[in-house]
């Protein structure tokens, strides 16, 4: 079982500037929001698909960071901005009537977090 931590904080506050302490070697980050990093990005590359390599993978889509997840050798996962992952799927299922969407946005939070514990410890 693996160890999860989530950080919360407001906007501007220093999550994703904390990244700068972590060693690109062995951390693979998901970015839900495309952006920039906010310091200077050595070792830090971004990925187009799951299969190239890279470091940095920027998707919303909760089935493909379950996989990356499951399928990365690195130590630590980095999920920045999770709240994207659930709004984007929200907004883009607004036009869906009826409660399945929202059961199915539960879903997809539930197996990322079960992901997160299932991992192996390093």
């Amino acid at each position: 079982m693996s160890i999860s931590t989530m950080i919360l904080g407001s906007s501007g506050t220093g999550k994703s500037t904390s990244l700068r302490n972590m060693s690109p070697a062995n951390t693979i980050l998901i970015q839900c929001i495309k952006k920039p990093l906010p310091f200077k990005a050595t070792g830090w590359k971004t990925r187009s698909s799951l299969y190239d390599s890279g470091n940095v993978i920027q998707t919303s889509d909760p089935v493909m960071i379950e996989k990356v997840m499951r399928k990365s050798p690195h130590d630590i996962v980095i999920i920045d901005d999770y709240q994207a992952v659930m709004v984007n799927e929200l907004m883009n299922r607004s036009s869906e009537k009826g409660y399945d969407k929202f059961t199915d946005i539960a879903k997809g939070a539930w197996n990322i977090f079960n992901a997160a514990a299932d991992l192996a410890p390093h």
